[in-house]
């Protein structure tokens, strides 16, 4: 009879120690799965900003780069800069709709939309005097 107390009280603790040790290690492997999954998004967001800013950046440099062909500065045709500005008006858009389904809140697209609007300000028919202001704003 004692035999057969000790042997369940065996089992009995092997089991015990076995869903223990499955509690815990379920847990650790929820907050490392966790840990990952926040690490992978932050890292997404990072990149999705990067490149967004260096969107925004080439944008304005073509709008500027656009307004010195219309206005004399540089010789060129025209039509390679205007469809310069568009092909990267369009590069901006698609980075914005990464960051939007990559961020929680509507306040940093909107710090975006109107960094687009100042850039845009960037008319190619302006004055001289406009376009410096602008450029500034931007």
């Amino acid at each position: 009879m004692q035999a057969i107390m000790t042997s369940l009280i065996a089992i009995l603790g092997t089991l015990i120690g076995s869903a223990g040790t499955y509690l815990i290690q379920r847990s650790t492997v929820r907050q490392q799965s966790s840990l990952a999954q926040a690490e992978t998004l932050r890292r997404n967001r990072l990149e999705a900003f990067a490149a967004y800013g260096g969107a925004l950046h080439s944008y304005r440099k073509a709008r500027m780069d656009r307004w010195h062909v219309l206005n004399g500065s540089r010789r060129a045709d025209p039509e390679p800069s205007r469809d310069e500005v568009y092909a990267l008006r369009t590069v901006v858009f698609d980075h914005r709709i990464r960051l939007r389904l990559l961020i929680p809140g509507d306040d940093l697209i909107e710090v975006g939309t109107q960094v687009i609007a100042t850039i845009d300000a960037i008319d190619p028919d302006c004055s001289h005097e406009e376009y410096l202001a602008a450029c500034e704003a931007s």
